[in-house]
């Protein structure tokens, strides 16, 4: 087998070489997208409090984020609470908001996954009337 030929690795670039250890009993996991791009992964044998189970983003913080790329790209809002708004309308919309393409940030796809989805941001929502939701 040594001496068959490799194929190219699977993943980018950017994909860890090393393989992963599996976490030790009572152990979580925590991935961590930072400034850059980058993710870091990390565990901790400490049980995790419940609001931490999903995504958390620091107070007063949010992120404008593009998932996607080509005619499949979008835009995502992410606030403060963790809650991610799909901005329809492409590069204007986001202009239309107040950001420049400066503004915009990366994610991979599989990020947005783990974020809560609220309504859509649109021209369009932003004319109408809010209506009262039922109180049922």
């Amino acid at each position: 087998l040594a001496a068959l030929p490799t194929g190219p690795a699977a993943g980018g670039s950017d994909w860890p070489t090393a393989s992963l250890a599996p976490l030790a009993n009572g152990a979580s996991s925590c991935a961590l997208l930072g400034k850059d791009g980058r993710t870091v992964l990390a565990s901790t044998t400490s049980s995790l409090p419940d609001d931490r189970k999903t995504p958390a983003v620091r107070v007063g913080t949010g992120a404008l984020v593009q998932v996607g790329s080509g005619s499949t790209a979008m835009h995502m809002l992410i606030d403060g609470s963790g809650t991610a708004y799909a901005i329809s309308g492409g590069t204007d919309a986001v202009q239309r908001l107040g950001y420049a393409s400066k503004d915009v940030g990366r994610a991979a796809d599989a990020w947005i996954q783990f974020f809560p989805a609220g309504p859509a941001l649109s021209s369009e929502a932003a004319g109408r009337t809010p209506t009262a939701a039922s109180g049922g």
